[in-house]
């Protein structure tokens, strides 16, 4: 079974979670941090949830396809005090924001008095 569905404006799920309960697997796509669309298909594979596999297996990659074909590397993080002050501007929440960084809350909330 393949079950498509789209997040919120938080990049969390929207509506229930029981829905996931039965799957083995869940998968979030997400454009990286900076993205811009003259670099073309570009974005980030998070696994959520993995039954049966674990490890270097579950950790998430970018994935790109240019020319023809597709790539897949490490996802690199900016965790620099610019974006996360150009991600609080957009009204990205605190959750979303340290789930693209891995800047913590705590800082992301220090940062946030300094966002005009």
């Amino acid at each position: 079974m393949l079950l498509v569905h789209h997040t919120g404006k938080d990049l969390s799920q929207r509506g229930t979670s029981r829905k996931e309960d039965v799957l083995d697997t869940s998968i979030a796509l997400q454009w990286p941090s900076g993205y811009d669309a003259s670099q073309g298909l570009r974005f980030e594979v998070h696994i959520k949830k993995a039954r049966g596999f674990f490890g270097d297996d579950a950790k998430s990659f970018e994935a790109s396809y240019s020319d023809g074909s597709w790539s897949r590397g490490e996802i690199t993080i900016d965790k620099s005090d610019e974006t996360v002050r150009s991600l609080l501007a957009k009204g990205k929440s605190y959750r979303a924001i340290e789930e693209m960084t891995g800047v913590s809350k705590s800082a992301i909330g220090r940062l946030s008095k300094t966002v005009h």
